[in-house]
């Protein structure tokens, strides 16, 4: 699935984030998934106009998550869900999006 297709789900948010407000910004999308808790989508673009930093997405009052993007030869993201989530599989919580391509985040979990 692209993030294009996550981002058009009923609910979904979308930011994008950019350095020095590039025209070609990354976009990061937090969105209902059909099996699991959310899912969220980073498109790295190509221009190489990532910006570094901490960046905030909330579905509704319980689907909150903040993550962090590290610039670098092609960026290196880490998504938080909030607690009682978790990111599955779990060694993908943080990962290295090359320019031009595009990392999904699956959160699974929630407390009844």
């Amino acid at each position: 699935m692209t993030c294009s297709a996550i981002a058009a789900i009923a609910g979904a948010v979308t930011i994008f984030q950019s350095y020095a407000n590039s025209p070609t910004p990354d976009t990061i999308t937090l969105a209902p998934h059909p099996q699991y808790a959310a899912q969220v989508c980073y498109y790295n673009h190509e221009a190489q106009a990532s910006a570094q930093g901490a960046f905030n997405l909330q579905l509704d009052e319980t689907m909150k998550v903040t993550g962090y993007v590290e610039v670098g030869d092609g960026e290196l993201v880490t998504v938080t869900p909030p607690a009682g989530y978790s990111i599955w599989p779990a060694d993908t919580q943080t990962q290295l999006i090359p320019d031009g391509s595009i990392a999904i985040f699956i959160i699974v979990g929630g407390l009844s």
